[in-house]
């Protein structure tokens, strides 16, 4: 099957199904869920991971623009839905079950804060101190109208807040 979806794109015709929707967008993410059983993908961006909601609209322009540039041309809502669900399906019951967090989390005596910012950088806190980090071992999750925090600066030193 996978040979028929090749010469079909050879052909100049692409398969813009849902099959071929799920079928490129396997290739370029790693599905989940949570232990709420949220579905979720994990999608390499440029030089990062960012996280998103499969049943998210911020997911369904990724499949969108995914699509538009392989084969420059967007596909159908209908299609576009059907393969949403087909990978929602995927991740609840044939996928890893990974916890998502919001901005903070902890793991192997780390502390990890999103910064929220392009890049999807955290900071990582241990008793040694500090570092900006690129890739965490923890899968972060922004949700609508979350604010990037300012990038700290060598020196900075994080301390509780004294006074409200």
């Amino acid at each position: 099957m996978e040979k028929d979806n090749k010469d079909a794109t050879k052909r100049g015709k692409p398969d813009l199904s849902a099959t071929g929707i799920v079928r490129l967008a396997t290739e370029r993410l790693t599905l989940f869920h949570t232990p709420g059983r949220e579905a979720f993908a994990s999608i390499c961006v440029k030089d990062h991971r960012e996280t998103y909601r499969v049943k998210s609209p911020v997911f369904e322009e990724w499949l969108s623009a995914m699509c538009y540039h392989q084969y420059g041309v967007a596909p159908s809502q209908n299609a576009i839905a059907a393969a949403r669900s087909a990978l929602a399906g995927d991740a609840l019951f044939a996928s890893v079950e990974k916890q998502v967090y919001v901005r903070v989390a902890g793991h192997d005596e780390a502390i990890y804060v999103d910064l929220a910012n392009d890049s999807w950088e955290s900071v990582k806190i241990t008793g040694e101190g500090w570092e900006v980090v690129p890739h965490t071992p923890v899968r972060f999750w922004r949700p609508p109208g979350m604010q990037a925090l300012q990038r700290p600066k060598k020196g900075d030193r994080f301390q509780p807040c004294a006074h409200f």
